[in-house]
């Protein structure tokens, strides 16, 4: 009689919904990077709308919400656009990798997809 490794339904799960939004992110990312100077410009463009709405509004710009839109638009740079869809796009296919091998039952997946969780979480706070 042969016994065969059955996969969990919670692995069987979680590799289905990983390959759908690894999937779609690997896409995002690269949509990202190629499309990094327009949505630089398109967000910095919403950053100067909403600050005139703030100033018409109340007739100044309070010294915190100066501040805070002078530290969102410094941090909104092309380069750091590029970078962050990188690190996503390393993070998304090391997940999608060690997924792929969980799938198979492979114990290496599973320590790839947690490195690839991990790229996900700490590279914004390097970029």
């Amino acid at each position: 009689m042969e016994t065969t490794n059955l996969r969990p339904t919670f692995l069987t799960i979680l590799c289905v919904l990983t390959f759908i939004v690894s999937g779609y992110q690997i896409f995002n990312s690269v949509s990202s990077f190629s499309s990094a100077e327009m949505a630089v410009d398109i967000a910095k463009d919403a950053m100067d709308e909403a600050k005139d709405q703030i100033e018409a509004e109340s007739g100044e710009v309070p010294g915190i919400v100066s501040k805070l839109f002078g530290s969102v638009t410094e941090g909104l740079t092309v380069e750091n656009v590029k970078n962050s869809a990188i690190a996503s796009g390393i993070g998304n296919v090391l997940t999608l990798i060690g997924a792929i091998l969980m799938w198979g039952l492979d114990r290496k997946g599973y320590f790839l997809y947690i490195f690839g969780s991990l790229v996900l979480i700490l590279s914004p706070l390097f970029i």
